[in-house]
């Protein structure tokens, strides 16, 4: 803590934030933190400086702990909803977003939604790791669209499989 007394010392004697973040040995932007803290307490520096460690440590350190806004408690309520819809074959999470968007003009724009949605469904929903030996099962995705065969010969598409054999081979 007498670093950070240090720190708001140096600022009040003007000098430059980074000078101060090379003497005192931290970064600019704790720094800018500290004094942009020392500025909204409305303090002197003779107060803070009058200060016992623990004090301070509770001025400085502790970050206050902020009541989630309307917007995301509404957010929040309509995830159940969109991780039933991701289920659905053909949706999609930035189609949601845009159908969340319509319903709350104000509302979360696109990376601040997907990152809500991420750090919800890690609480929320359950995974599972699947031990197996390399090479000895093969699990298939049946998630999406349909796999479409086309003929190599014809370029055709045919809608149901035809009393030809189909074969693939890997690339070599």
């Amino acid at each position: 803590m007498n670093k950070v007394k240090q720190i708001l010392q140096w600022y009040t004697e003007g000098v430059s934030k980074l000078m101060i973040s090379r003497k005192a040995g931290v970064s600019r932007n704790s720094v800018k933190s500290y004094i942009r803290q020392f500025i909204a307490m409305d303090k002197s520096l003779e107060e803070i400086l009058s200060l016992r460690d623990s004090d301070l440590e509770k001025l400085f350190l502790s970050k206050p702990v902020k009541e989630p806004d309307h917007r995301y408690k509404e957010l929040v309520s309509c995830f159940p909803e969109v991780d039933k819809a991701l289920k659905k074959k053909g949706n999609t999470l930035h189609k949601l977003w845009k159908d969340y968007l319509k319903k709350n003009p104000e509302g979360f724009k696109h990376t601040q939604f997907h990152e809500h949605y991420r750090q919800w469904s890690k609480r929320t929903n359950a995974t599972m790791h699947v031990d197996h030996k390399a090479g000895d099962k093969m699990y298939v995705d049946y998630a999406g669209e349909k796999l479409q065969i086309i003929d190599p010969d014809t370029g055709e598409c045919p809608s149901r499989p035809s009393a030809r054999t189909w074969s693939w081979s890997a690339p070599v």
